[in-house]
């Protein structure tokens, strides 16, 4: 028959608790021939349960699980998947169906508080601990004897602690005290609780049991020696039924894998504590005599064995730190420390065996659930038990040792910090430790050596107390010296830069002070008398009373670094066309002038007029040389404490401090006005240049510089808007103005989504045919914050702001789905004529936008027409023509509007590809009372005419003057007289009358 193997998760294997269960589940173990297999899940540094590993899982049939041995859900989990028959003690803990042995601690908790009510107590106070479960039990049982009996439960004698240990004992007699004592009894979760407790009632000249009665809860061997009343646990008979029933669970019990419970009740001992009589005055005495005199040898030979192990272990190198050879001054026959991989898997560094073959080969690797394997379980005799205990400190899971011997009987001592293997394990574990970092240490240093002598950093080493900094030769070649590689601290701050010495000391102090990173830059004087920038790093070393010793760090050159800042901050601040400071770092000099002064001082922003028209017909390159030269002269023009700034494209600033007289921006204007006057050779060409100045004055004008700027524009753009080549100073109604512009600005932005654009028509019509053959689409804005805005206000200000392009492809794609909705009305086909911005034509994709609308709209495209003026026909000429006629290679008809009132209009007919041209209306306005009018206007229609175009008279208001250009055979007319613009609806029923 197959040997069944018992694994038990444990808190600690030795102690009161834990080791009287041990012992009866280790003697079912002897009688039934089984394998036991102990495994501690407290680590070696005994700061909590940390086990998480599945060692032995392969060969384990059943495990017994006691107290907290377990915490994590988890691994309770993974333990439950292996489906094999699992018992648990005190309680179920977060297992969901193992079989449960358990104390009744409630009825424990009601015999005790029962007992002292027997005494006359009716004052019976209450110790105990929420994190432990049986202590909350026998809580609940002091809370159920108070309620049977009539007595109320006060707040005032329930002392809540934080353990089951002494320490919680002496906290509970200072709480006690500072409430007066409101008791004349105490019922204590603990014996340890209550040993604590009385020591101090003793000690403060408290009687025990005549002022104070007092009874515990374990009945430790401390307890009878001090006839401190109490209840017994039958540990050990316990752990014999657990075993017991486990191994019936893994022979098959029919019950096994259902939750079942098996409650134990506990003894009351009666003691003189709690005014009783000792039943037995002499109980036990001779065996708690023997235990401890056995118990005093068992610690005496630890203490010895310990001492050994540490003084080996201190003396030991890497390859002796894991020797077991110490286990030899134990009871234990074999051992084996395994240590984790770098890969994973255990690794047998050590084995020591009292037996005929050690069984396990150092270096010889495995998986978790294997180890140790199964020959391990073949070596332990029907006494021996294998015990299995982690390997941790703070830093890292090291691995276990593995101990085959007998279950310790001896160490039964009530406090788990008493535990000795532990404490051995735990000298191990740093041992361990200590030799990882030895190893790092050397690691450092090797590759500090190597740093040192490879690295261009200098590194110093800053002896404090005699004031001498140690270099390596790189800090002397930074600064260019030979010599010693020693320095005095004065010699070294006699080096650095005056300005830079208070900025290092202060980035010192706080590192001392506060440990704040020493990392700072300074100049540092070379022998060559010229300064290196460097960066230096840091950090302090302290002795024991932590007081600074010396200072380690590196030091850099990095005046290469900061000469290339330096010119990365030049760039930064400075325009790269004309080399003036620009806009960030004219800001910067406002705010400065403002912080520092709080003088009064002149902003006068300066725009070239007409300086686009320059730019587009001389070429860019042309430009960039006229703003240079403007560059050049307003410099020259200006105060020494004057400041000149390129805002950007023709626009540049002027700061001028302690200007107390407003007359003074005056002059400077009118002088750099006269230095720009003089005309300016530009690639051949003889140029004139005039510019419009805007001033504002701080503090009237404003109190920051995005203010003061922002108002010199607003009385720029009114010297412009007056006639240009002109100063404006600021005044306040100009903000009115710019506001409402600005309030427009703002309103048509949103305009197009909103839907706030409407299109009217006004009919063209055939004077010869004597019908309307045409339309043109006008624009009109019916804004909800504005009204009505008309196009002459707010046209200009699309152009200005850029919105013109949207603008215009929604006057396009509308006017060509109403002509289309007309044509498929039943309508005879007519021409549909749309204004054309300037900035349209300059936008490089424009015909292919025309295009995409027309073939979306469905129009065929010889029913749009295009109207441009001659304004935006000269932009820029070579663009337009190459446009037009891309246009009329559509099929697109081309016209042009407002003739006559331009500079260039004859030549322009001979150059633009066009298929009409419309008249102006100023000609035709007076045409009936000034010949000189008619005479022109039948030039132009003469002239269209030979040039074979069509000709469109535009504003006929009257009947006089529609019979008149009837008479001058124009081809069409358009105005009032025909029909005023009409919503396209309207237009619609204009037709069809």
């Amino acid at each position: 028959m197959k040997k069944r193997t018992i694994g038990v998760l444990s808190p600690l294997l030795d102690g009161f608790y834990f080791n009287g269960i041990l012992q009866g589940i280790h003697q079912i173990a002897v009688e039934q021939h089984a394998n036991l297999v102990l495994i501690q899940t407290m680590d070696s540094i005994m700061s909590k349960v940390t086990y998480q590993w599945h060692l032995a899982a392969d060969y384990i049939d059943g495990w017994i699980i006691i107290l907290n041995a377990v915490t994590d859900k988890e691994y309770v989990k993974r333990i439950e998947l292996m489906q094999k028959p699992i018992i648990c003690t005190p309680n179920l803990s977060d297992f969901g169906a193992a079989t449960t042995f358990l104390l009744d601690n409630v009825l424990g908790g009601y015999m005790t508080t029962k007992h002292l009510i027997e005494h006359g107590h009716r004052e019976i106070a209450c110790i105990y601990t929420k994190i432990n479960p049986e202590s909350v039990d026998r809580f609940h049982g002091y809370i159920r004897a108070l309620e049977e009996h009539g007595i109320p439960v006060d707040p005032i004698r329930i002392y809540e602690v934080d353990s089951l240990w002494e320490e919680s004992g002496v906290a509970a007699a200072a709480e006690m005290r500072r409430r007066g004592f409101p008791l004349t009894a105490v019922t204590a979760s603990s014996d340890m609780v209550a040993i604590g407790l009385m020591d101090v009632l003793r000690r403060w000249g408290k009687r025990v049991p005549e002022d104070i009665a007092v009874i515990g809860f374990d009945n430790l061997d401390l307890a009878r020696r001090i006839s401190l009343s109490s209840v017994n646990q039958p540990l050990f008979g316990r752990g014999m039924r657990m075993a017991s029933r486990l191994l019936e669970e893994i022979e098959g019990l029919p019950t096994a894998g259902a939750r079942h419970i098996f409650s134990e009740t506990a003894s009351l001992v009666l003691r003189h504590s709690c005014g009783c009589e000792p039943v037995n005055p002499s109980e036990g005495l001779v065996e708690i005599h023997q235990n401890g005199l056995e118990t005093i040898d068992y610690l005496s030979s630890v203490i010895q064995r310990n001492h050994q192990i540490g003084r080996d272990l201190v003396k030991a190198n890497s390859q002796n730190i894991k020797d077991l050879s110490w286990l030899s001054s134990t009871e234990y026959t074999w051992g084996c420390l395994a240590l984790w991989s770098a890969e994973g898997r255990l690794q047998v560094e050590s084995v020591y065996s009292k037996k005929m073959e050690p069984v396990l080969q150092k270096g010889e690797l495995y998986e978790e659930g294997t180890f140790p394997p199964s020959s391990v379980y073949d070596m332990l005799t029907d006494e021996e038990v294998l015990s299995i205990y982690t390997i941790r400190t703070e830093a890292r899971n090291w691995g276990f040792i593995l101990l085959i011997g007998k279950v310790n009987d001896k160490n039964r001592t009530s406090n788990y910090q008493y535990d000795t293997m532990t404490h051995s394990l735990d000298l191990l574990a740093y041992a361990l430790e200590r030799e990882v970092m030895y190893e790092n240490a050397r690691e450092r240093e090797t590759r500090l050596e190597i740093v040192s002598s490879t690295t261009n950093d200098g590194i110093f080493d800053w002896d404090l107390a005699s004031n001498t900094i140690a270099w390596n030769r790189k800090i002397l070649r930074m600064l260019s010296t030979g010599g010693d590689t020693t320095m005095t601290t004065r010699d070294f701050f006699g080096r650095i830069h005056a300005d830079d010495i208070e900025g290092l000391q202060e980035q010192f102090n706080l590192h001392l002070s506060d440990n704040e990173p020493f990392h700072t830059e300074f100049r540092l004087l070379s022998d060559e008398q010229s300064y290196i920038w460097v960066e230096a790093a840091g950090e302090v070393v302290r002795d024991a009373d932590k007081q600074p010793v010396r200072m380690i760090g590196s030091i850099r050159d990095i005046t290469e670094r900061k000469e290339a800042e330096e010119r990365i901050r030049y760039i930064a601040y400075h325009d790269a066309l004309t080399d003036l400071p620009n806009r960030r770092y004219f800001n910067e000099r406002i705010d400065k002038q403002i912080e520092r002064t709080g003088a009064s001082f002149a902003l006068m922003l300066l725009d070239l007029d007409r300086f686009k028209l320059i730019n587009d017909s001389l070429g860019h390159t042309a430009g960039d040389l006229l703003l240079q030269r403007v560059a050049a002269i307003i410099t020259e023009q200006l105060r020494p404490e004057d400041t000149v700034a390129r805002l950007g494209g023709d626009e540049f600033i002027l700061l001028c401090p302690y200007v107390t007289d407003p007359q003074e921006p005056l002059r400077i204007a009118e002088r750099i006005f006269a230095a720009l006057s003089t005309r300016h050779m530009l690639n051949g060409h003889s140029v004139h240049v005039t510019c419009s100045m805007g001033v504002s004055l701080y503090p009237e004008h404003g109190q920051d510089h995005e203010t003061l700027v922002r108002n010199a524009d607003i009385a720029m753009y009114e010297a412009k808007s007056t006639g240009k080549n002109r100063i404006q100073i600021y005044r306040e109604q100009m903000s009115v103005v710019s506001r409402d512009k600005l309030r427009m600005e703002n309103c048509l932005r949103g305009a197009l989504d909103s839907g706030e654009f409407e299109l009217y028509y006004q009919p063209q019509y055939d004077v010869k045919g004597e019908q309307v053959i045409g339309m043109e689409a006008l624009i009109r804005w019916f804004s909800p914050e504005l009204g009505a805005v008309p196009p002459m206000s707010f046209i200009p200000l699309a152009e200005e702001t850029g919105l013109i392009n949207a603008i215009t492809a929604w006057v396009l794609r509308t006017a060509c789905l109403d002509n289309k909705r007309l044509l498929d009305a039943g309508f005879a086909p007519m021409l549909v004529s749309v204004n054309i911005s300037a900035l349209d034509f300059m936008e490089a994709d424009f015909v292919s936008r025309v295009r995409e609308i027309v073939e979306e709209s469905g129009l065929p495209p010889h029913l749009l027409c295009l109207e441009l003026t001659e304004t935006a026909a000269i932009q820029n000429l070579e663009l337009t023509i190459r446009q037009l006629r891309c246009l009329m290679d559509c099929g697109i008809k081309i016209a042009l509007d407002d003739f006559g009132t331009g500079n260039s209009s004859l030549s322009l007919l001979k150059m633009l590809p066009l298929h009409r041209i419309k008249i102006d209306r100023s000609f035709v306005k007076d045409m009936a009372q000034q010949d000189a009018n008619r005479a022109i206007f039948s030039t132009i229609v003469g002239l269209t005419r030979g040039l074979k175009l069509e000709s469109c008279a535009e504003g006929i208001e009257t009947e006089e003057q529609y019979e008149i250009i009837r008479e001058m055979a124009c081809s069409l007319v358009q105005g009032y007289y025909i029909a005023k613009p009409l919503p396209f609806g309207d237009f619609q029923r204009f037709l069809q009358a």
